[in-house]
């Protein structure tokens, strides 16, 4: 393996980890600072992993690698995740929702390393095993929430917010030393320069066979952006769900999509990406059903078992779909542009998931993500292989 990619397996591991403490309680926290859930739903439309931010950051650093190297982005990347989970820390300690909302504005546009890290592996790696790559270095991400997503919900709990933070910020500072020290570029150093029309045509659907996926994506991102991306606040606020409760459901998600990851990498290089997403979306809407259907713990944590098995098959397989479909001269910039497209369709519906859930419970937000799942289950279908 080589070290690039030994190295993005290393700090994708320490970043699980932080991470896994951080996720169940991030919600929570920010209810906990006086927010709605309305605002919450805006914070996670501008700046969450899906919002607008995040997704325009991620056109721009798939060009932005594409020209200048993958290696600049993701060192950049993560020295913005470090001031940003500063911020976090200083919000807690202080309990004022500017500092966080600073700090979730740099860690969105953190997410310009996304594209640049997804071309670094494709780059790296052998067409035969590209989904197992991709499958190992998200196994190592996702490992440590199994064991520290309850310890972290437990630590909020008893301890407060500001000592889960205040853990984070070392941790993400030795993924930033790690990724200086041990990346190596994979582009040439004549790699010209980043044209800005370029960049804005990259969110225009091109013809054929990436309209449709394109399309595709933006109906997934928007439905379970309405409805999963908030569920933590929803069932907090709606069933008094506590921290460690979360934690105990992010950590049966974590654990599930662990144990499913490398089978699911497997699958996609021998079955092919299309089968893989396909089986990705139908266990989702199974998922989402049951949350409609129930209100009791015990079918909440059958449940993320069951999504846990979701993102194993699909983000290996999507970029691996990507990957074979676009030549290595614009693979940055094909990855940063159907991230865009799909953020900049779907970047309201958070805020329109938090203002239903508000003003119609629990349900009208999950309605939105279970049809929309279902559009795009069709779309996949009957896309080309």
């Amino acid at each position: 393996m080589h070290k690039s990619l030994l190295a993005l397996l290393a700090t994708s591991l320490i970043s699980g980890i932080y991470w896994s403490l951080i996720y169940p309680i991030y919600q929570p926290f920010i209810l906990s600072l006086g927010a709605s859930m309305t605002l919450l739903g805006l914070i996670e439309a501008i700046s969450g992993r899906m919002g607008l931010l995040s997704t325009v950051a991620q056109l721009i650093g798939g060009a932005a690698s594409d020209a200048y190297g993958r290696k600049r982005i993701i060192v950049l990347s993560s020295g913005l995740i470090v001031a940003g989970l500063t911020l976090y820390l200083l919000s807690s300690l202080k309990h004022e929702l500017f500092y966080l909302i600073i700090g979730s504005i740099l860690i969105g546009a953190s997410c310009m390393s996304i594209p640049a890290r997804n071309a670094l592996i494709a780059e790296l790696s052998k067409p035969e095993v590209r989904g197992y790559i991709y499958s190992l270095i998200l196994f190592a991400a996702v490992l440590p929430s199994a064991v520290f997503s309850p310890i972290g919900g437990w630590i909020a709990e008893k301890l407060g917010f500001q000592i889960i933070f205040s853990i984070a910020v070392p941790m993400e500072a030795a993924c930033l030393f790690t990724l200086a020290l041990l990346i190596a570029e994979s582009r040439s150093s004549d790699m010209g320069r980043m044209d800005l029309k370029d960049i804005l045509r990259g969110i225009i659907p091109p013809r054929g066979l990436m309209r449709k996926l394109y399309m595709i994506i933006a109906v997934d991102t928007f439905s379970w952006s309405t409805g999963s991306i908030l569920l933590y606040g929803f069932i907090s606020e709606t069933y008094g769900f506590t921290e460690t409760q979360l934690g105990i459901l992010s950590s049966a998600f974590s654990t599930s999509w662990a144990i499913s990851q490398i089978p699911a990498g497997k699958f996609i290089d021998r079955f092919g990406a299309k089968k893989s997403l396909i089986i990705s979306e139908a266990l989702g809407i199974l998922a989402v059903l049951m949350w409609m259907l129930s209100k009791d713990f015990n079918t909440y944590l059958i449940s993320h078992i069951i999504f846990g098995i979701t993102p194993p098959l699909w983000v290996p397989a999507l970029n691996t779909y990507i990957a074979g479909k676009v030549g290595r001269k614009d693979l940055g910039k094909a990855m940063g542009g159907i991230s865009a497209f799909r953020g900049l369709i779907s970047f309201p519906a958070p805020y329109i998931g938090g203002m239903l859930f508000d003003n119609y419970g629990i349900q009208a937000p999950l309605i939105i993500n279970a049809l929309g799942a279902f559009i795009a289950l069709l779309g996949l279908i009957r896309l080309e292989d």
